[in-house]
């Protein structure tokens, strides 16, 4: 429901004509202030053509104006106005995303904004909430620590389970630098990595190892849950990635020397961020950010004690890292608490009293 006080109105005269008809929800459009009627109604000339509407905010002193469709209710059309600095203000949120400014005109910023008031327990929900905002995503099934639990009882090798895990990324398009950038941080050695990187590159190990488990499944007594292990596999080895949006979630399989744990994940391009849940380090998030020359890893933990113990060996860590992907590398921990009260501070006090609405 829109309140009333936060709404600029067009008026239903205006409804035959396409200019405002055919916009699609989210669409943008510049309108020019014409006339000013009295303090909250004002006359736009919007693609050439005059239209009245109503500011219940008041009419900004800018004669130049940017609008997104919020919301279509029969013939009555609700905009929101968004001013540059708003505009900062959202950029200086998705900072802690794996969006940026160019993903700006796909969102609802409304909605962005009254969504944040609601709440936010962790960096990761910021990333889901916009991600449900652009609406154009797809997700990954999630489960896949149940499935590899599975394969491990049946005494599959752990090397080839986390061989598979690998593939299960690569077909998911996560890039190699943002996967073992992640491992790093796990606690996967250098050496370790190197091997990885091998194997993945022989087609003819690789065959051998997915031979392996294939073997191993055939083993299993149960004909109905060998067939939905094989099916399961396929989904992995065969998943395309071109079928699979810029924009989509999931949850990988990771590890810890016991059994395997699932990981969130959120992947936008050149950007990922991943939440792991860990009984003695708390909740971790970890933004990884691709550049043109160099690679940007936030990392966001709940107890300031696995900050503590990460500031330790930043340097060794930063080293690591930098050697093992042979690109300059930044890394940054925060507190997740602190980052979402800036956040929910940046927002309340940039982008929900920035915004005028307007009914048309």
């Amino acid at each position: 429901m829109i309140e009333k006080s936060n709404i600029i109105k067009v008026t239903s005269r205006i409804s035959s004509s396409n200019v405002i008809k055919d916009l699609r929800m989210g669409s943008k459009v510049t309108a020019r202030v014409v006339e000013k009627i009295n303090n909250q109604l004002a006359v736009l000339e919007i693609a050439g053509r005059r239209i009245k509407a109503e500011f219940l905010k008041g009419i900004p002193e800018s004669s130049r104006i940017n609008l997104i469709l919020e919301k279509k209710s029969s013939d009555v059309f609700f905009f929101k106005l968004i001013d540059s600095a708003n505009n900062s203000n959202i950029e200086k949120i998705l900072e802690y995303s794996i969006f940026d400014k160019k993903d700006i005109h796909k969102m609802g910023v409304f909605e962005l904004a009254r969504s944040i008031k609601e709440g936010l327990s962790k960096v990761f929900d910021l990333n889901n909430l916009l991600m449900k905002i652009i609406g154009d995503t797809t997700h990954q099934s999630m489960g896949s620590a149940i499935l590899f639990n599975t394969l491990l009882k049946l005494k599959i090798k752990e090397e080839n389970l986390i061989l598979l895990s690998l593939l299960l990324c690569s077909g998911r398009g996560i890039k190699v630098d943002q996967l073992f950038s992640l491992l790093q941080i796990l606690g996967f050695g250098n050496n370790h990595l190197s091997e990885l990187k091998k194997i993945l590159k022989d087609e003819n190990i690789i065959r051998e190892r997915i031979d392996d488990i294939i073997e191993r499944i055939s083993e299993f007594s149960n004909r109905e849950d060998k067939r939905e292990l094989i099916k399961a596999l396929i989904d992995i080895l065969f998943s395309n990635s071109n079928k699979i949006e810029d924009v989509h979630s999931g949850d990988i399989p990771y590890y810890d020397g016991s059994k395997f744990t699932s990981i969130l994940y959120i992947f936008n391009n050149n950007a990922i961020i991943f939440s792991i849940d860990f009984s003695y380090l708390g909740v971790m998030d970890i933004l990884i950010k691709e550049n043109k020359s160099d690679l940007s890893i936030a990392i966001f933990c709940e107890k300031d004690s696995t900050i503590d113990e990460f500031r330790k060996r930043i340097d060794s860590f930063h080293s690591t890292v930098k050697n093992s992907l042979n690109r300059d590398v930044h890394i940054y921990l925060h507190n997740s608490q602190k980052a979402v009260e800036k956040i929910i501070e940046i927002n309340s006090l940039g982008i929900s009293n920035s915004l005028m609405d307007i009914r048309i």
